[in-house]
């Protein structure tokens, strides 16, 4: 929980609209505001304040990076796919699972796993 004052920078999980923006600033690197709204707007409408203030929003988790170049604001991915999956399955294991991965794994396995898969698995698992 975040105190008065400081921003909380866990990462619990994202909103769709999070996630397209991410999408867009992995896709592109360095972007502006108005190019991630651009490409937003192909997908459906969402008025150019909240893709702003949701942008703002990820570079105060520190998930983007903001930068103000004259009036604009530009924003690059400070983390890159796999460490911000690492953080939300870290959240969901701590808060949801008490801690024990062994649920996620088991669920995980429930699904189809290629033999290459399995063994990369095992290999881990034995480290």
């Amino acid at each position: 929980m975040a105190t008065r004052g400081k921003r909380q920078h866990a990462v619990a999980g994202l909103s769709a609209l999070e996630a397209e923006i991410l999408e867009v600033a992995w896709e592109r690197g360095k972007t502006s505001v108005r190019d991630v709204h651009e490409v937003i707007l192909k997908l459906k409408y969402v008025p150019y304040t909240t893709v702003a203030a949701v942008m703002k929003n990820l570079a105060a988790k520190g998930i983007l990076k903001q930068t103000k170049v004259g009036k604009a604001f530009y924003y690059a991915p400070k983390v890159d796919r796999l460490a911000l999956a690492k953080k939300i399955v870290d959240s969901v294991v701590s808060k949801i699972l008490s801690g024990s991965s062994v649920p996620l794994v088991a669920y995980l396995l429930g699904g189809k796993v290629s033999e290459e898969e399995l063994a990369s698995l095992k290999e881990k698992l034995a480290k």
